[in-house]
């Protein structure tokens, strides 16, 4: 098994006086046998951030969405006009279902679309090949996804704004196309979540349900904590110390003041995400 490479392409913070672009969004390179680029943040820094890591589009085998929302699909498109060819997409079915969020205010509810910028059809045109992944399984040796993440009858997301719309009525969106990777490296299991929206709890537990793993060597990527309960909150805590995580990497929707006291709790184990970070397991 050779090292895992992990490049941080896209995020909502930087972390070198080197000329990259932040931006409200999430994408991460995994290099080992193969290259692949999770998520692609809204569009704005990818390519450029890309060039100043010194990585070359056409170097990627393949892209795998964690969801559908605009701040890690937004940059797909730039991606596949980077490139000289046509492009592996792997996604859950439900991505492309209708995203918004909803603002319920008086007189005058606001509804933001919040979800892929183009068609399918656009996206394949450019040179998009759609491969749609559920459940548990595995792309190559050392790489894994989980969608459709088991959780307690009756769960919501506790971000209550976040909805889908199917065929013009707004429903709770219950995240079945939230999508996480285990990857096996030299030092252990990692886990990287795009934004956590089936809920970091559960995801671990399931990922550890359906792997075998009792134990993760790292946890990398969105949480969606920031608008969590403090009860859900500590929850987290309890969970990322049951697995014995050795290191914690948030970034992007965990929000400052959570990412601090994971941080103030975590201590050394904590590592700051930001573009231009790059770590290797």
């Amino acid at each position: 098994m050779m090292k895992m490479r992990l490049s941080v392409l896209c995020e909502n913070t930087v972390c070198s006086p080197m000329p990259f672009i932040g931006e409200h969004g999430l994408s991460l390179l995994i290099e080992n046998e193969t290259t692949t680029l999770y998520d692609t943040g809204q569009g704005f820094g990818l390519i450029n951030n890309m060039k100043v890591l010194g990585k070359n589009p056409d170097m990627i085998d393949r892209i795998i969405i964690s969801h559908g929302h605009y701040d890690h699909t937004g940059g797909l498109m730039q991606m596949l006009k980077a490139r000289g060819t046509g492009m592996e997409v792997y996604c859950h079915p439900d991505a492309f279902i209708q995203k918004i969020a909803y603002y319920q205010m008086p007189g005058n509810n606001l509804e933001v679309s919040i979800g892929f910028q183009s068609s399918r059809q656009e996206y394949e045109n450019a040179g998009a090949h759609f491969n749609w992944i559920s459940g548990y399984g595995g792309l190559s040796d050392t790489l894994a996804f989980i969608s459709d993440v088991a959780r307690p009858e009756g769960w919501k997301t506790w971000d209550v704004r976040l909805k889908r719309k199917i065929d013009g009525i707004i429903e709770d969106d219950p995240f079945n196309d939230d999508l996480s990777l285990l990857v096996e490296t030299e030092s252990g299991p990692v886990v990287l979540l795009g934004c956590a929206h089936a809920g970091i709890v559960e995801i671990l537990e399931d990922i550890s349900a359906k792997s075998g793993h009792t134990s993760f060597h790292a946890v990398i990527g969105g949480t969606h904590l920031e608008s969590a309960s403090a009860e859900y909150f500590e929850r987290t805590v309890e969970v990322i110390e049951r697995f014995n995580v050795a290191i914690i990497g948030t970034s992007h929707c965990t929000g400052f003041k959570r990412s601090s006291a994971l941080a103030s709790h975590f201590k050394d184990r904590f590592t700051q995400v930001a573009v231009g970070t790059v770590m290797e397991f």
